[in-house]
């Protein structure tokens, strides 16, 4: 058991709460906790089973401190406070609850919002009251309720406000496999239930029939419609702008799709809404400045290049800012001045070969093939000898007068 825990984990760190739920399956059904016949559990014979549980919970530690010190930091365009944070928590409960009940209007990625409706939060808060009162009112008749629900609520709890280590969302429907479970159980225990108390095995028999194919069809038909949407990549993206708002990694992965297409107008359209969305994004302002080298435009393409590679640079993650401008200084007959960017680029990120075989074309270009071997070699052109006081004014100037290649 512990072997197959310790492989979970390295999948994913979800069942990092597995102490507590084998904590939970003591109380019901095992009945390990002196809580026989209903009874609440003692306190010495709860401290008992944690001590069994330690390995676990060691693991889960381990796993957690791993996950959070070892992902890697992604900026966001939002950095939710704590009531933010709070709100969206209780609002994702119930719509986790909602797409258990009827799973539609399902994104790639669900943006965390920039605020939260009052009227949703205290909906949200009441049902989670209301459940939670429900489940402690039949604990002593009908335990698994408890158990279900604690299972869910616990497991949810690490990615209800997880740390910082990756893009701030909403929710998630991948979070939910775990947690499901516990709601799975709770409702196959009282599905079994009341059938149980029907007396007659014939319509004890259609009854489990009924509850069984009935839903089927409502729920077979919403997941045609879900699964139509996962055709190929334009379709899950569009799907995702459907049912989301504000969504600009999504968009910009579009973007990016439509212009492998050769849909640069469509592209940069998607482009220019991201860039609405989070206007110091980089990555999205090099591509609005890739969809207009590819039209052709290499002077409207320069400024996007230029705030991309000033937003960048402090990350040491401007290598395309950098590319792009050397190939917008070489579509401007500029070819020798497009060598300091793809040097930039070469010293940013040495173990990516665009930048390595786009310069060696441009140094066999101007007749002298072992420029490019020398300074990649020998690293002889450092960052601050590099552009040394041009600006975007300055490059603006400089590729304005001179005709395309």
């Amino acid at each position: 058991m512990y072997a197959a825990c310790a492989l979970s984990l390295m999948s994913k760190p979800m069942f990092a709460t597995m102490p507590c739920l084998l904590l939970l399956l003591d109380y019901w059904p095992l009945e390990r906790l002196g809580n026989e016949g209903g009874a609440w559990p003692r306190l010495r014979t709860v401290i008992e089973r944690v001590r069994e549980k330690v390995l676990f919970l060691a693991m889960g530690v381990f796993i957690t401190v791993m996950t959070i010190t070892t992902h890697p930091v992604s900026h966001d365009r939002l950095t939710p406070d704590l009531g933010l944070k709070l709100a969206n928590a209780v609002t994702a409960i119930a719509k986790y609850l909602g797409l258990l009940v009827w799973p539609t209007r399902m994104a790639v990625i669900y943006p965390f919002p920039e605020s939260v409706p009052v009227a949703q939060v205290l909906g949200a808060s009441a049902l989670v009251a209301a459940i939670s009162a429900l489940c402690m009112w039949q604990v002593r008749r009908r335990a698994y309720l408890l158990v279900g629900w604690l299972w869910f609520l616990g497991t949810l709890a690490p990615v209800l406000m997880p740390p910082p280590v990756g893009l701030h969302v909403a929710l998630a429907d991948r979070w939910t496999y775990v947690p499901f479970m516990g709601l799975y159980l709770a409702l196959g225990c009282l599905a079994a239930e009341a059938l149980a108390a029907i007396a007659r095995p014939a319509a004890r028999g259609a009854a489990a029939v009924a509850l069984i194919v009935l839903p089927l069809v409502p729920l077979g038909l919403a997941q045609q419609r879900q699964l139509s949407t996962w055709r190929n990549a334009a379709t899950v993206y569009e799907q995702a702008l459907r049912v989301t708002t504000g969504s600009y990694v999504v968009m910009n992965n579009y973007a990016v799709l439509k212009t492998s297409m050769g849909q640069y107008a469509e592209a940069e359209a998607i482009y220019q809404e991201a860039h609405r969305w989070y206007p110091e994004n980089g990555n999205i302002l090099i591509g609005i400045g890739e969809v207009r080298l590819a039209q052709g435009r290499p002077l409207d393409a320069l400024e996007p290049f230029w705030q991309a590679m000033l937003l960048l640079e402090k990350e040491h993650a401007a290598y395309n800012a950098y590319r792009g401008l050397a190939r917008l200084l070489i579509m401007r007959g500029r070819p020798r001045e497009a060598q300091d960017f793809f040097a930039l680029a070469v010293r940013e990120s040495p173990s990516q070969p665009e930048a390595y075989v786009e310069w060696a074309a441009l140094a066999k270009r101007l007749g002298d093939p072992d420029r490019a071997r020398e300074y990649i070699t020998k690293g002889a052109l450092a960052p601050d000898t590099i552009r040394s006081g041009l600006t975007l004014e300055g490059l603006r100037n400089l590729v304005g007068p001179a005709s395309a290649s």
